[in-house]
This record gives structure tokens, C-alpha cells and sequence, in this order.
């Protein structure tokens, strides 16, 4: 969670605005990323689409 602290931080120092953490968009990013270090893969599909 350091990393959207620290993005969020220079957002702000540039006059932009916070982001907001999405909990559903992040725990399907993590489970995408467990797909693809479990087959292998490395693409923003998986390799069925």
C-alpha cells in the first residue's frame, strides 16, 4: 500500500488529484497476476482470449 501512498503524495505536489483505492479492481489484478505466474504468461489477456 506504500506505492499508492508515496503515487498519491506526488500526485498532490503536482496538483492532482488523490486515487482512489479500488478494493475489486485490485484483488482481480492480483488474482490475474497469480495466472500468470502459475502458467507462465505475461500479457493483459489470458492466453484463451
Amino acid at each position: 500500500m506504500l506505492v499508492f501512498q508515496f503515487t498519491n503524495e506526488e500526485r498532490n505536489k503536482h496538483g492532482k488529484s488523490s486515487l482512489v483505492n479500488d478494493s475489486r479492481l485490485a484483488s482481480f489484478a492480483r488474482d490475474h497476476s497469480y495466472d500468470m505466474g502459475k502458467r507462465n504468461f505475461f500479457d493483459h489477456e489470458t492466453p484463451e482470449e
